[in-house]
């Protein structure tokens, strides 16, 4: 039955849409130029595809919302555009879909990237963020050594307002909310710059410090601000240590299973350093978490942390697709269901028997809202840090929709999850200890994070 399956597999692909990569070796050309029938079944395609794949469409969205950007964007169809122009335009309705699994994005976007800086070109060369006004601020540049000081407000980019780039920017991003639209923007601002605006050799930045305005002109970066997801080590993914004498820490950016077999072979060596050391707090940082699969912290974690039944959701509706249907369903079928329990392993000899704290934060997302909500909902362990940006009642199972004339990646849902206790689906995960974090001082937002919290604990 499908039921089977979803209990087994569905988790198993939930992603972050920036980690979202095309599955052809080529490089989509963004300098094409695609004819307006093209464009026509192509934007037909990514609507139709939508509301073909998700198992409720509507539950988070505004159909008359939808319906008047899908004319906007139709009406605006009247002469053939390259490929970045159509993605451009395409995804004004990304905003409009509020989900961070649905969306349309550039496939590869590092990798264009990166070829055009072999090329010579040149990307925004400094760490950003916005605040709750949409203003944007300094962090630092990508190799933290710049010469303006952190804090300060950018004014204006080459001669764009920053209000002019953050609208431009936030009509484009994908995400539950507006507040994971900011946060994605900011952790990857000079991406999000690119896609929208193009590279420049050099960037003439207006601040303010101290209510006087300033103008610097400074020279683009000729390297990516983060690494391809394929391009790091694990041991720059995962690890664990000591924070003192009682307190255990460990460190998990991704649920990507291309590191499953190296996870869990750490975290049985993490848990079994912990026993030999007497640890009774241990925290768990996936503050910085993106998501992946579930099958990495259910297997990887709760047997060492968890002592209750527990299941990441109580209920779920979704899509029948063809490559999760079993032989008596019906392609394109709605069904629901709810999950099963998953019972703990009370025999497991590294078994942790003190206090366990999740530490969350504005990037937290998809499966490991997952596994949050899990020891959350079952009492498993506290919340620690600040509210994730993600809904706690999370889509899954991201699904490929076909463009065949521009080659864009678009993506939607096939699973609607309810969190274990059914309560505040639409909200944020909120944390049992709240923990403040000061983003003007650090580019580096998780580890940061993870230290203020590390003294919390440490000092209580």
């Amino acid at each position: 039955m499908f039921f089977r399956i979803m209990v087994a597999g569905f988790c198993a692909l939930l992603m972050l849409p920036s980690l979202k990569v095309s599955a052809d070796s080529e490089l989509i050309d963004m300098d094409k130029v695609v004819s307006v029938a093209d464009l026509h079944a192509d934007l037909y395609a990514l609507v139709e595809g939508y509301y073909s794949l998700h198992p409720a469409p509507h539950h988070n969205l505004d159909a008359i919302e939808l319906n008047n950007t899908v004319k906007k964007i139709k009406s605006q169809l009247t002469k053939p555009m390259t490929v970045k122009e159509a993605w451009r335009l395409f995804s004004l309705i990304n905003p409009v879909l509020h989900d961070g699994h649905a969306g349309i994005a550039i496939p590869r976007r590092k990798s264009l990237i990166e070829k055009e800086l072999s090329q010579g070109k040149r990307v925004f060369p400094l760490h950003v963020y916005l605040d709750l006004n949409n203003r944007l601020f300094l962090r630092k540049d990508f190799h933290g050594s710049s010469f303006l000081p952190s804090g300060i407000e950018i004014l204006s980019i080459n001669g764009k307002t920053s209000k002019e780039i953050i609208k431009e920017m936030l009509l484009r991003r994908s995400g539950d909310n507006v507040e994971q639209q900011r946060e994605l923007i900011s952790r990857w601002f000079s991406e999000e710059y690119w896609s929208n605006f193009d590279a420049a050799p050099n960037y003439e930045i207006e601040y303010l410090e101290n209510d006087i305005r300033h103008t610097v002109n400074i020279q683009g970066s000729d390297t990516l601000m983060d690494k391809k997801l394929s391009q790091r080590s694990f041991d720059s993914l995962y690890s664990y240590k000591l924070l003192n004498d009682s307190t255990g820490y460990i460190r998990v950016e991704t649920m990507n299973k291309k590191f499953f077999k190296e996870f869990l072979a750490m975290t049985e060596t993490a848990f079994e350093y912990f026993k030999k050391q007497n640890v009774s707090d241990l925290v768990i940082d996936i503050s910085d978490n993106g998501g992946g699969g579930n099958s990495m912290w259910q297997k990887g974690i709760m047997p060492y942390i968890a002592h209750t039944p527990y299941r990441y959701s109580s209920a779920y509706k979704a899509r029948v697709t063809k490559e999760i249907a079993s032989a008596d369903d019906v392609i394109g079928m709605r069904v629901s269901g709810d999950i099963e329990m998953t019972e703990p392993d009370l025999t497991n000899p590294l078994k942790f028997k003190g206090n366990v704290y999740i530490l969350v934060g504005s990037m937290t997302y998809s499966s490991a809202i997952h596994f949050a909500i899990a020891v959350q909902d079952h009492g498993i362990g506290s919340i620690i840090g600040t509210p994730t940006a993600g809904r706690s009642g999370t889509t899954g199972l991201v699904t490929d929709i076909k463009l065949k004339a521009t080659g864009l990646d678009a993506y939607a849902p096939v699973v609607l999850y309810s969190r274990p206790s059914n309560k505040n689906n639409m909200l944020s995960v909120q944390p049992d200890i709240f923990i403040p974090f000061d983003a003007i001082h650090s580019y580096d937002l998780d580890k940061m994070f993870a230290n203020k919290a590390i003294c919390l604990l440490a000092n209580d």
